[in-house]
């Protein structure tokens, strides 16, 4: 194949990973960029897999980036949430399974991913997405197969206490992101009570950039929680309005004010309530969007 060709198979599975990765798609398409640049410069006479090839350059990339920018991300003001990617897609026609499709780009399913090293999460999207051998890992990352076994079996440790009883019903989870919605632009705390886990957890990444960058921890416990929503929705815009929409593939809220994206809350329900509330207020990741 010519590299135009190698570029439309490939890109797709290479930006999936990438943006895995990096939780950023900005980022994601550069590397992806750089790659086929060097790609593009390569002999290819001794390349016999062109895609373990290109998740190799793709991986490496990322790794180093990750590594780079470590310090950057410590320093980062705040919980850390990935940049959105918004889809226009059809609320009445997101099946049930969409929602078990699509969970490995939700918020949830990202930001889990940061309890993971750099080698563990390339490790864990090489095998869990594009279920690729140990043995093939091993070649992408310059690994042995045993070593990539023993990094997998390692992060889905990290991650398995994490993992609940996702609710997938379409209509369920829109009534219900839909009522928190309503409740809290109305302070309606009660309404709240009665859909979130006791022992939910919220998140709010403003990046320190915004008035209301006051909640620079991660908070945990629904009694917790509502205090920072009634604390926080004085200072709120008063003509705040909203609207369901697609974050990430899942179910979440835009809320806007005079027109323009204010925030994204994005959700992961277990037992059939909110267990996790992703509220991202950063200007920084939200002015790429167009709704």
């Amino acid at each position: 194949m010519n590299i135009e060709q190698v570029y439309h198979t490939y890109k797709s599975i290479l930006i999936s990973l990438a943006y895995r990765m990096l939780g950023s798609m900005v980022d994601a398409e550069d590397v992806i960029q750089e790659v086929f640049i060097q790609y593009n410069k390569t002999s290819h006479q001794n390349i016999h897999n062109v895609k373990s090839y290109l998740c190799k350059m793709v991986s490496n990339r990322c790794i180093d980036l990750l590594r780079k920018g470590y310090k950057q991300r410590e320093e980062y003001v705040g919980p850390w949430l990935p940049e959105p990617i918004i889809h226009d897609i059809d609320l009445n026609e997101l099946p049930e399974e969409h929602y078990l499709q699509k969970e490995s780009v939700s918020f949830a399913y990202l930001f889990l991913l940061q309890k993971l090293t750099t080698a563990e999460r390339a490790v864990f999207l090489l095998r869990t997405l594009f279920q690729y051998s140990y043995d093939e890992i091993g070649n992408i990352l310059d690994r042995s197969a045993n070593h990539c076994r023993l990094i997998y079996h390692r992060s889905k440790k990290k991650l398995h206490d994490s993992k609940g009883t996702l609710v997938t019903n379409p209509q369920h989870i829109r009534t219900t992101v839909n009522e928190f919605s309503n409740a809290l632009t109305n302070g309606e705390w009660n309404r709240l009570k009665q859909i979130i886990l006791q022992d939910a957890n919220l998140y709010i990444d403003s990046g320190g950039k915004t008035e209301n960058s006051v909640v620079l921890t991660p908070i945990f416990g629904l009694s917790q929680i509502i205090d920072v929503f009634s604390n926080l929705l004085p200072n709120f815009p008063s003509d705040l309005s909203y609207q369901l929409g697609v974050v990430n593939d899942q179910l979440g809220t835009f809320f806007y004010r005079k027109q323009q994206i204010f925030g994204i809350v994005a959700f992961q329900m277990n037992q059939d309530k909110i267990s996790d509330i992703f509220v991202l207020i950063n200007p920084d990741k939200l002015k790429r969007l167009i709704i």
